[in-house]
Order: C-alpha cells, then structure tokens, then sequence
C-alpha cells in the first residue's frame, strides 16, 4: 500500500464495503417481500435478523470509511480519494436525513 495515499484507500476501501452491504441489504429486502422470482422455500430460509445485521455492518463500514476519508483530506488527489469521499460522506448524510425524518415521524403521531 502506498503510504502517501494510505488513509484514501483505506476510506474508499470501506465505501465498497459499505456498498456491498447496501447491496445485500436491498437483496434481503426484496426477498422478504416475495418481489425476487425465486424459490419461495428459499425465502422462508433467511433469517429475519440478517437485514439488521447487514444494516448495522453498512452504516459502521460507512462511518470508518468517513473517519478514515477525512483524515486522507490532505494527501494527494486521485480519484479512489475523491469517490470515497463522495460515497462515504453522501451515505452518512443519507442515512442521518432518514434516522432524523424516522424519529419526527414516530414523534409526530398522535398516540
């Protein structure tokens, strides 16, 4: 690893990790709603926590990838840099919008 660029590799590292997490995550979703045409003995196999799972590993894979992202602001540009640092910041922007519009939703109804 080059030790010039290492803390930007290490950011866009765990941007694709986040994203492969994303990607299962989406998977197991559209599974556990019968949208994928599959096999559905297969679908009554997934466990129900693989999704929270798959979420939590996602949002702290995108959280060390910000860390590690914005510690590499000073080295030099390249494009792994410049991607992990959209990816990264973007997905924690995202899901901190979406925890903040979850809570005033359950805030906000009448009980």
């Amino acid at each position: 690893m080059n030790q010039q660029n290492k803390y930007s590799r290490l950011g866009f590292g765990f941007s694709i990790l986040g994203l492969i997490f994303l990607i299962v995550t989406v998977l197991s979703i559209r599974l556990s709603f019968g949208n994928l045409s599959i096999n559905p003995t297969l679908v009554n196999h997934i466990p129900p926590s693989l999704l929270n799972y798959t979420i939590l590993i996602m949002f702290f894979a995108f959280c060390i990838g910000t860390y590690f992202s914005n510690i590499g602001l000073s080295e030099p540009n390249n494009w792994k840099k410049i991607l992990g640092i959209i990816l990264n910041f973007g997905f924690i922007i995202i899901i901190v919008i979406t925890l903040i519009m979850n809570l005033i939703d359950n805030f906000s109804r009448k009980h």
